[in-house]
């Protein structure tokens, strides 16, 4: 799939108002439209829609974006996506990545694609300890993704 804009995608997307998960939806569309992307890329884009959809998967019978996110000065690419549940993402960075994650992820878990629904198979990487540069983490919410990335973003200004 082309990159596509977050919110053409969404409406495109959207379930029925009736389903279950319909606010769920919303608030992880809103949530990565608005708080990751100002944290990631310093405020909303002036404007411009994210681009940052590159594929999707169902949870719950609802569809969801898989998010890319491409940080050009610190020669990063993080491929995500939440299932109402957890989170799981990959982190590409052109240099190590040395940072002390905390409890927030276990660095020494590996993933299968059974679990990185609407992952290719060459966005799933090995362990954050066995290649701190491509890894792939599960993180549990949305304050921990958020946190991750932050101390991750910080990590590689340095």
């Amino acid at each position: 799939m082309e990159k596509m804009s977050l919110q053409l995608w969404a409406t495109e997307n959207k379930p029925p108002k009736d389903m279950h998960f319909y606010s769920a939806y919303w608030d992880q569309i809103m949530f990565v439209r608005d708080q990751l992307t100002s944290l990631i890329y310093g405020s909303i884009i002036d404007g411009e829609p994210f681009r940052g959809v590159i594929s999707d998967h169902v949870s719950k019978s609802v569809r969801l974006p898989v998010y890319l996110f491409e940080v050009k000065e610190l020669q990063l690419r993080l491929i995500l996506r939440g299932n109402f549940y957890d989170w799981k993402l990959s982190v590409e960075s052109d240099k190590p990545v040395i940072c002390d994650f905390g409890d927030l992820i276990d660095g020494n878990k590996t993933w299968s694609h059974h679990y990185c629904e609407g992952f290719e198979h060459h966005w799933i990487y090995d362990s954050f300890h066995a290649n701190n540069q491509q890894f792939t983490v599960e993180l549990s919410d949305d304050f921990t993704l958020y946190t991750f990335i932050w101390l991750l973003l910080q990590s590689l200004k340095k």
